[in-house]
Parts: C-alpha cells; sequence; structure tokens
C-alpha cells in the first residue's frame, strides 16, 4: 500500500506560519497605537512652548541633524545616548521628544517608560510636521 501524505498536517504548518508571520505586525500596530496616544500635533506643541517653561523638550536626533535646525528651547540629546542620560531629564515638568518624522521620539518614549518623568510625549511627525505647519526652527 503506498503512502500519502497527511494533507492536514501541511494545512496546519501553513497556519501555524500565519500566525508567526502576524505576530510581528500585531505587535507594532499596538506598540503604535500607544504612541500615538502620546504623541502632539506641531499647533499643540507650539502652544505649550509659548507658555514659558512649562515643558522639557528633547531634541533625539544626531548632532547634525539638530545643527542643522531645531525647535527653539530643545536640549538635544540623541536617541544613542538618552539611556545614559536619563538623568539630565527634568521629573518636575513634561517631557516631549521629537526627531526628524516622528519614529525616534516614539523610541525614546520606550526607552524612558520606567524614569518616572512626568507625561512624556513626543511631537507626531517629529521637525517635518513642525516645519510643514509653517512652525519656526533656529539654528
Amino acid at each position: 500500500m503506498k503512502k500519502t501524505p497527511n494533507k492536514s498536517i501541511g494545512r496546519g504548518m501553513k497556519a501555524w506560519m500565519l500566525i508567526l508571520a502576524a505576530v510581528p505586525v500585531i505587535v507594532l500596530t499596538l506598540r503604535s497605537r500607544s504612541h500615538s496616544d502620546q504623541a502632539l500635533q506641531p499647533q499643540e506643541l507650539a502652544a505649550l512652548l509659548k507658555a514659558k517653561d512649562t515643558i522639557a523638550l528633547i531634541d533625539v536626533r544626531s548632532p547634525e541633524e539638530y545643527a542643522g535646525g531645531h525647535i527653539a528651547g530643545a536640549k538635544l540629546i540623541p536617541l544613542s545616548e538618552l539611556g545614559g542620560r536619563i538623568a539630565e531629564i527634568p521629573r518636575d515638568k513634561p517631557v516631549v521628544f521629537y526627531c526628524r518624522s516622528g519614529h525616534r521620539s516614539g523610541n525614546a518614549l520606550d526607552v524612558v517608560k520606567d524614569a518616572g518623568l512626568m507625561l512624556p510625549r513626543h511631537l507626531g511627525g517629529g521637525i517635518l510636521a513642525w516645519t510643514g505647519a509653517g512652525l519656526p526652527t533656529t539654528r
């Protein structure tokens, strides 16, 4: 008698492969949603900045990007250095991170999540959204 492959095993394997492929997508979607909940729009950040000294603004881009133009009052702490420089971030006022497009500043929220910072947020869309809204930068 000739053995035939068990087709149900093949279907089961395909189902598991689909499930395993979907897990990273689900995790990234949930992570993106949590960061979008913490995102400020450029106009919201501009209003906060008008009330002097109410927030700490942290630019997590590279020194070269910062030198090319940044939001006035921002302190440069590149994302690659953030973990070792958390002590430099004030804990007595809300903190807003920003980068070029919003990706690195979202990652900054992950880096500081257990640091006891007051209301950490980030600029959705980064400095691209800021300048796209016609808001100024300085050098």
